[in-house]
């Protein structure tokens, strides 16, 4: 499996949802939010807050053999967000919204 990784400012997140998401709101628990494909392809978006609020992790899971390039043993490897996006493609349109 390979994970493409990413955070988002929280103004970035606001200027695309027009509101603070739950998973952001300081007033609730700090909490986690997964999306699941259960389909064969076991893929999957993991979204957190970071830095007090302030930054929006993701890390989306998808397996090697679905890479258009082979996977490299990496923390730093740059990834490709056409990729990713299509690689999601039919995820929710919210969860979307972010990967575009």
């Amino acid at each position: 499996m390979s994970a493409f990784r990413f955070t988002m400012p929280l103004g970035k997140v606001l200027e695309i949802t027009g509101e603070v998401p739950e998973i952001l709101d300081k007033s609730k628990p700090v909490c986690l939010a997964m999306v699941f494909s259960f389909d064969r392809t076991n893929r999957s978006v993991v979204m957190y807050p970071c830095r007090d609020f302030e930054l929006l992790n993701f890390v989306c899971i998808v397996p090697d053999s679905s890479l258009k390039n082979p996977a490299t043993e990496s923390w730093t490897a740059s990834g490709n967000r056409d990729e990713l996006v299509s690689l999601f493609n039919d995820y929710p349109c919210w969860v979307m919204q972010f990967l575009r």
